[in-house]
């Protein structure tokens, strides 16, 4: 098991760890950093840290897409789908860890709230952003569709001001709401189990296709 996690933490995740860390970086050339109370910080983390959701999860069935890939992924004895449940688990740790470090540094520089409460929002709504273009990913076997959708979600969101998403509205915090949060996990935690479904189902396609051209009918 934790070969296998080794190896996909390299195959899956060494781009988007750099990009969400170049991410992070780069939050102080857009907002002031230091000093924050918890309004101020959850519009940051809120508005621009949910982002590496995207980033972690939505690409962790890229290596499959290449055909070749995906036959010998099929072909060995471990299951693909404990593959893909190894990648969800270590993009949630990923994305907790990455946000937890980012929320403690505005607390370093002067941030007057508690961590808690502002780590947990912010990685719910990372979730159900990553989550919403993972399924969209595996449903269309398309990545950069499963880019597009919770991004075109989050600046619909963000312009209509929750109104129309209300209890999938991924700002509650910017409003002192930690409400709409629970809907999130719940909805993000659907997507990423229907994800597998759809994967699962595909998956199941390939293998009777590889196991057809191996064994034709006479």
């Amino acid at each position: 098991m934790l070969q296998i996690s080794k190896v996909n933490l390299r195959i899956a995740f060494l781009n988007s760890i750099l990009f969400s860390i170049v991410l992070l970086i780069s939050t102080p050339i857009i907002f002031s950093i230091t000093n924050l109370d918890f309004p101020m910080a959850a519009r940051i983390c809120e508005q621009f840290i949910v982002m590496i959701g995207v980033v972690i999860l939505v690409p962790i069935l890229t290596p499959e897409e290449d055909e070749n890939i995906k036959e010998t992924i099929n072909a060995k004895a471990i299951s693909p789908i404990l593959v893909y449940i190894i990648r969800i688990l270590i993009s949630v740790i990923l994305l907790i860890s990455l946000i937890a470090l980012f929320v403690n540094i505005l607390i370093y520089l002067g941030g007057t709230f508690t961590s808690g409460r502002l780590i947990m929002g912010t990685f719910v709504s990372a979730l159900f952003l990553g989550g919403l273009g993972l399924f969209v990913a595996s449903l269309t076997e398309n990545v950069s569709i499963g880019y597009m959708i919770p991004i075109v979600y989050f600046v619909f969101d963000i312009m209509t001001k929750g109104k129309y998403t209300k209890n999938l509205c991924i700002f509650s915090l910017m409003n002192n709401s930690f409400k709409e949060k629970y809907y999130l996990l719940v909805a993000a935690v659907v997507l990423i189990i229907l994800s597998l479904l759809v994967y699962w189902i595909k998956n199941s396609r390939g293998v009777a296709n590889i196991f057809y051209k191996k064994h034709p009918k006479t």
